[in-house]
């Protein structure tokens, strides 16, 4: 079924003349029109933040119907055509070094809408390697959600778990200075993501 459904979902990769919606700031979405099963992506150059933006359209189950690497300093508008994709949910998602955009999709016998107007922003907290055997923090908390930090040792052994306050903005440094020399994973949980980064202890 689901080689069936990815040989005939066609994805027409077509440029768009809508300038006036393209100039939009960060990745846009716009249904093409009432009663249709299509959608125009806009995504401006300045808005990628890392060397590849992914995009991916997934079913409910998280299983990815398509999927497309950008790369920096490409503007890309295409529109997608759903039509040969069955009645249901699904969700759009754009995501590059520093945030995650998403929007829920319905298609129904009427045509294909979005769930959510306010489409969900997420910004991906950063882990940065510093001088000094230390690792510092930094995290846009639009939401203000519960995040987990923890450090593991070469071995999975927790040495070190703290629960983050949910304040809007998050920035920590941590002194890893006092554990034995060797590389430790520092994780970060928040919203069921979880971001992880190797740093060594010299």
């Amino acid at each position: 079924m689901k080689q069936m459904i990815q040989k005939s979902l066609v994805l027409a990769l077509m440029l768009v003349g809508l300038t006036s919606v393209a100039r939009e700031k960060g990745p846009f979405l716009k249904v093409n029109e009432k009663g249709g099963k299509e959608f125009f992506l806009f995504i401006d150059e300045a808005t990628t933040n890392a060397d590849k933006a992914l995009i991916s359209l997934k079913d409910l189950e998280g299983e990815i119907l398509y999927s497309e690497n950008l790369t920096r300093g490409d503007q890309y508008r295409k529109l997608f055509d759903l039509n040969a994709l069955p009645e249901g949910e699904y969700i759009l998602q754009v995501e590059d070094g520093t945030r995650i955009k998403t929007w829920p999709l319905q298609i129904t016998k009427a045509g294909l809408e979005l769930q959510n107007a306010n489409n969900l922003d997420f910004y991906k907290p950063q882990i940065i390697d510093q001088a000094d055997n230390k690792v510092g923090i930094s995290m846009f908390n639009k939401e203000q959600l519960s995040a987990q930090l923890s450090i593991f040792d070469s071995r999975r052994n927790l040495v070190y778990n703290e629960a983050l306050s949910k304040e809007l903005i998050i920035q920590k440094v941590y002194d890893l200075s006092k554990l034995a020399t060797g590389s430790y994973n520092v994780a970060l949980k928040i919203d069921g993501k979880k971001f992880t980064k190797t740093v060594v202890v010299k």
